[in-house]
């Protein structure tokens, strides 16, 4: 819906004016009771000055419509290089997660190894110690 008020708003100005001239610009019926001669010649020329009116309306509306189908395009054409600038981000900060997680996984496995080896290291010095006091026994 909000995509629709620039067009509105370009149209509404032109919408006055084409009702005024599709309205019928006759003379009164009061003047047809004289049966005057010209009055068919008023008569076409008010129907060519609405014609005329119509038809400058019309073109006035479809320059406006196209400058507004234009500005729509370039629109439509910067959003999708936007989205597209957007997801190529996307994409860049999901690797760079992936690649964050990976070395948070080496990082523990390391630490769980340095873990084993320090449990191993502290079995052995357990061990000699045991060793040592039985000797001296």
């Amino acid at each position: 819906m909000v995509a629709y008020i620039p067009v509105l708003k370009a149209v509404l100005p032109y919408l006055a004016p084409l009702v005024d001239a599709a309205a019928p610009m006759f003379t009164k019926k009061a003047e047809l009771a004289t049966h005057e001669p010209s009055l068919q010649d008023k008569q076409i020329s008010e129907l060519q000055s609405a014609v005329q009116q119509n038809a400058e309306s019309v073109q006035a509306l479809a320059k406006q419509l196209q400058k507004s189908i234009s500005a729509f395009d370039e629109r439509e054409a910067a959003d999708q290089k936007s989205f597209s600038d957007l997801q190529a981000s996307l994409k860049e900060a999901q690797h760079q997660i992936d690649a964050i997680g990976n070395a948070m996984e080496k990082s523990i496995q390391d630490a769980q190894m340095t873990k084993y080896l320090a449990l191993a290291a502290l079995l052995a010095s357990f061990a000699g110690l045991g060793y040592q006091l039985l000797k001296i026994q």
